[in-house]
């Protein structure tokens, strides 16, 4: 359902942009669009413009060699200040020059989506690395920035190194081709050693000579983050590649140079550097398998909450791709299901390769970080005898996590080592990068009634750590009440405004996303911003999300017709909020995830503490951080603790106890013969 277009070399012509921008404002599909050499100008970069502003899925364009100036990079820019998907701008190829690149620079102080950047030859001078190098020392999400083929010089070095020494996100920087000689090579290479995030720098065809290379290579000297340099071409002779060379016998962590000359020797060192990184990745990544360690695991707490009949299991299907049910069915209690955010698609509680994946995360942070065991170094004869017969000894435990133990309290494996089996260690190289908080969405579909909410929460659910999807049927607040049904409208308001009181007395200060159900229904932009009042004003108090792009405080969702992608909006307003809650970035213990997978192969919805107890042991979590363990998983929604039981499915336990009268009364009746009568072992 993702979509990708090429209209390359097309002779597009001023009508057929505006057509296609005008497409774009409620296109849900298409993700990658490439409209290089159509010379569509100032026009068609303007009208491209105002479809962005409204594009809620589209996340690569291509304007490469477009005849766009200033005033197209102005549009452009106020439409990067609005739009929340698009990450990748090629401008590679145009004539934005400093007043473009001002405007440009200006949306990247607001935009948070945008990664890639090519301002490649643009005419930018001076002024406009000036703008741009403003914009780098406060923005936190551009991760590559070409500029390569322009005329920055050194005083625009300058700039961008003194944004650089404060910049923490940028990764990857081209500067070849514009003429910043010994003078900015050297202001450049005092401000990325105090700069910890650059991993790839292009310095091509700069003039820096003897001089400038002599301060890369002290730059080089200490530096642990710089993985890849360019210096070709730059006038550099025997003294400045001598200063290199001794550079590098020092440095460890470059893996490509690029230079005129000496290129066997640099060759040579290059591969060393990549030979240590392979196996200190690997040591530590079966150091991390065997012992476990701390990692990022991502799972965040979605609470799908509101009236009865708002479409809060329809607006969930959205999430996934999938078309509403116009049977309507309610919720009784609860549904729990678990969402991955970066496919959209239904995933278990926990799986073997999520574990792996965290601990390869985990294994490169810690190599970049400089915290890899001493036994990752390389292996000297000695040490690689000892390390065969250590293999040998692996060899014939490899497959302990599928045996059963004899011994409850035989501590495993975190990872048994022929999982690692088939791990590239050029593959951990990325993995760093791999991390981003809130992974998936442990999602908890609600009752529409308030106080089967309250009962969950009080009981069991706890609303503390996660966010509240709050969902609200638009033609419902809106349409007038008919013949027979004076009133409705009423009843609407007040519902909305029981559930704002919940959720003001048990998650008063987590987001709340409120989406807009059925909003084909409500006529025109009138409709909507009238809609807009009215939620604004009965949802006042709560800790309301606003659509960046239209402003108000809803995100319209139709779940029962449009494409798969419909609830793009949506899904990045979940994502964005849910990355920066603070359970997302607090790591847990990878032998926790592997208790977890344990405990969800059991056949049994609920288990006794002391089982939980000795399969933590099992795998090294002691038995006073068996707690600690429980409700790191609670806070996340995976499993709910109730005194000494540990419920492992709620969605069977909701469907034993929802036909009853009173829910409430049900479900406290159940925990207290759980108290009194926990599960057997």
């Amino acid at each position: 359902n993702r979509s990708r277009r090429s209209l390359s070399v097309n002779g597009c012509g001023d009508e057929g942009i505006v057509a296609l921008a005008r497409a774009l404002q409620s296109n849900t599909t298409l993700v990658s669009l490439d409209i290089e050499d159509n010379a569509i100008c100032d026009v068609g970069a303007t009208a491209l413009a105002q479809g962005l502003t409204h594009n809620v899925a589209l996340e690569k364009l291509d304007l490469h060699n477009n005849g766009i100036g200033p005033a197209g990079a102005k549009a452009l820019g106020r439409a990067l200040a609005a739009n929340a998907s698009l990450k990748t701008l090629m401008l590679t190829f145009n004539q934005v020059a400093d007043d473009g690149a001002y405007h440009l620079a200006e949306s990247l102080k607001s935009n948070s989506a945008l990664e890639t950047l090519s301002l490649a030859s643009n005419d930018i001078g001076p002024d406009g690395a000036d703008w741009l190098s403003f914009a780098l020392e406060t923005n936190n999400t551009l991760r590559t920035l070409l500029l390569s083929d322009n005329s920055v010089g050194s005083l625009g070095a300058a700039s961008l190194a003194d944004a650089l020494s404060l910049n923490s996100s940028l990764e990857t920087l081209y500067l070849s081709f514009n003429e910043i000689g010994t003078l900015g090579t050297k202001r450049l290479a005092n401000g990325l050693k105090r700069n910890s995030a650059l991993r790839d720098l292009g310095l091509g065809v700069n003039s820096m000579g003897d001089s400038g290379a002599k301060e890369m290579a002290t730059l080089l000297r200490s530096s642990t983050t710089l993985e890849s340099l360019d210096v070709t071409y730059n006038d550099i002779g025997s003294e400045g590649y001598a200063a290199l060379e001794t550079a590098m016998q020092r440095n460890t962590t470059l893996l490509k140079l690029r230079t005129s000359g000496k290129r066997r020797a640099f060759r040579e060192l290059i591969t060393r550097n990549r030979d240590q990184l392979h196996e200190r990745l690997m040591a530590c990544l079966r150091t991390i398998g065997r012992e476990g360690g701390s990692v990022l695991w991502g799972r965040v707490k979605l609470a799908v909450v509101g009236p009865t009949g708002s479409g809060k299991s329809s607006t969930v299907r959205s999430l996934l791709g999938e078309l509403g049910d116009a049977a309507y069915s309610p919720t009784s209690a609860a549904f729990t299901r678990t969402i991955d955010c970066t496919t959209w698609s239904e995933v278990g509680p926990i799986t073997e390769r999520d574990i792996l994946h965290s601990a390869q995360v985990a294994a490169a942070r810690r190599v970049w970080e400089h915290r890899a065991e001493s036994s990752a170094s390389t292996p000297s004869p000695a040490t690689s005898k000892r390390k065969s017969m250590a293999s040998a000894l692996r060899r014939s435990l490899s497959g302990a996590l599928r045996r059963p133990s004899p011994r409850l309290d035989q501590k495993l494996p975190i990872i048994a080592d022929d999982n690692l089996v088939g791990v590239e260690p050029s593959e951990l190289v990325d993995y760093r990068h791999k991390s981003r908080p809130c992974e998936s969405l442990a999602v908890w579909d609600m009752s529409g009634d308030p106080e089967t909410f309250l009962a969950l929460q009080d009981s069991l659910f706890d609303q503390e750590e996660g966010m509240v999807l709050l969902c609200v049927a638009l033609q419902d607040l809106l349409e007038e009440d008919e013949e027979g049904e004076e009133g409705r409208v009423e009843r609407v308001k007040a519902q909305l405004v029981s559930w704002r009181d919940t959720l003001m007395a048990c998650a008063r200060d987590r987001p709340v996303i409120v989406a807009a159900t059925h909003a084909d229904t409500v006529a025109g932009v009138e409709g909507l911003d009238r809609a807009n009042e009215l939620l604004a004003s009965l949802l006042l108090g709560l800790r309301l999300v606003p659509d960046p792009v239209s402003k108000r405080v809803f995100y319209p969702v139709d779940n029962l017709r449009g494409s798969a992608n419909r609830a793009a909006a949506l899904r990045s307003a979940l994502k964005r909020q849910a990355r920066a809650l603070p359970i997302a970035a607090v790591p847990i213990q990878l032998a926790w995830l592997r208790v977890l997978y344990s405990l969800v192969s059991v056949e049994s919805s609920e288990v006794h503490i002391q089982l939980v107890t000795s399969i933590a042991a099992r795998y090294g979590v002691q038995h006073g951080h068996v707690h600690e363990m429980l409700a790191a998983l609670h806070a996340r929604g995976v499993v709910l603790r109730c005194e000494d039981t540990v419920i492992l499915d709620p969605n069977r336990l909701f469907a034993q106890l929802s036909p009853r009268e009173s829910f409430r009364a049900a479900l406290e009746a159940h925990l207290d013969a759980l108290v009194e009568g926990p599960p057997d072992l």
